[in-house]
């Protein structure tokens, strides 16, 4: 008998299928809805839905990953957020593109429902309107160890922010 394989050992099977449940977006719908009552009489105009959002995020690959944020405002439908970025780039960086909130200040980024109070604080909304700081670009994002937490952001976007730049649908810039 000439060298046959050795069999008696266990056999090991491996699947190189891709797991389809990495494949699906996670999908969250929030309302922010508010509710007041006044003493004495009858309560009228008392119920304000004021933002129902849907939420989409998805990794598009290892690398990769997409947020997509779609909000019912006043009657209207509209993109709240939608972008794709990339990490695991050369220099430890993140790269942005799309539409999103900037990142300025602690609480421009977070949406209207996710506020620690009821609205945006009156500074943010005086020179940034209502929605904050929100446009269409680029960002980069890189932090950096050592001792306590350092970052980086660099952004490029076209911002529709009325209050601040007053539409003009010019570069805006922000080093973070």
């Amino acid at each position: 008998m000439r060298g046959r394989a050795d069999t008696s050992g266990q056999t090991k099977f491996i699947g190189r299928e891709r797991n389809q449940a990495q494949l699906n977006p996670e999908i969250s719908v929030t309302g922010d809805v508010r509710a007041s009552a006044e003493r004495p009489g009858v309560q009228r105009d008392n119920f304000d839905p004021r933002e129902f959002e849907v939420g989409f995020q998805s990794a598009l690959d290892p690398y990769s990953s997409t947020k997509i944020f779609v909000s019912l405002e006043n009657g209207e439908v509209s993109v709240e957020e939608g972008y794709a970025y990339w990490t695991g780039l050369p220099g430890h960086i993140r790269f942005d593109i799309g539409k999103f909130r900037q990142q300025f200040g602690e609480l421009n980024r977070w949406h209207l429902h996710a506020l620690p109070e009821t609205e945006y604080p009156s500074a943010l909304r005086a020179y940034l309107g209502d929605d904050g700081l929100v446009g269409t670009g680029i960002s980069l994002y890189r932090a950096f160890g050592g001792l306590g937490t350092h970052e980086l952001t660099a952004q490029v976007t076209r911002s529709s922010t009325d209050a601040l730049f007053g539409g003009s649908g010019r570069p805006t810039y922000l080093l973070h």
